[in-house]
């Protein structure tokens, strides 16, 4: 082994890497951000992912001054994180107003964001049902379905969008 070979070796790497990249046939081989960079090329961008949202409801047996901060923690039995997309803060007069005369308890709304993205995190009604963080709370449920959550797009989801793009695109042609 020579320092010259060593020196080479780094060039024919790079080239085969930069050979590869040259076309979208090779999707399997490359990593998210080379496919990302090819497929700038065709003005088509890769779905990033996003986070599910939903509300949670939070009861309380006591009337009192409440705050939720974004350090809360809500989840349901697999252990799926959430947390609240803001702080909030009821004064214990807005509390009394807020009451579930069945139960005889107290509740406060929160905003909530899934902690990763994903569409596992796209849970029914009911299922986010365990908290942390929260002081004086007695119990909490999600009262409706969380929606948004999805996974980042694959290279081979990309690749599909890719080809449909050039397929679809108006091929107009001037006489």
């Amino acid at each position: 082994i020579t320092p010259a070979s060593l020196i080479q070796q780094q060039m024919r790497d790079r080239m085969r890497i930069i050979q590869r990249n040259q076309s979208i046939d090779n999707f399997a081989t490359m990593l998210p951000e080379e496919m990302d960079r090819l497929a700038a090329n065709f003005f088509v961008n890769r779905r990033s992912g996003s986070k599910a949202v939903g509300q949670q409801r939070v009861y309380f047996s006591v009337i009192q001054n409440v705050t939720i901060q974004t350090t809360a923690e809500f989840y349901d039995d697999t252990g799926l994180v959430f947390r609240p997309s803001q702080a909030v803060n009821i004064s214990s007069v807005s509390l009394s107003l807020n009451t579930v005369a069945e139960t005889s308890e107290y509740y406060v709304d929160v905003p909530i964001i899934a902690d990763q993205v994903g569409d596992n995190y796209r849970l029914k009604a009911g299922q986010i049902t365990k908290f942390d963080g929260i002081s004086g709370a007695i119990r909490t449920v999600n009262l409706y379905d969380m929606s948004g959550g999805a996974y980042p797009e694959s290279n081979s989801e990309l690749y599909a969008r890719i080809k449909k793009s050039l397929s679809s695109r108006d091929t107009n042609k001037v006489d």
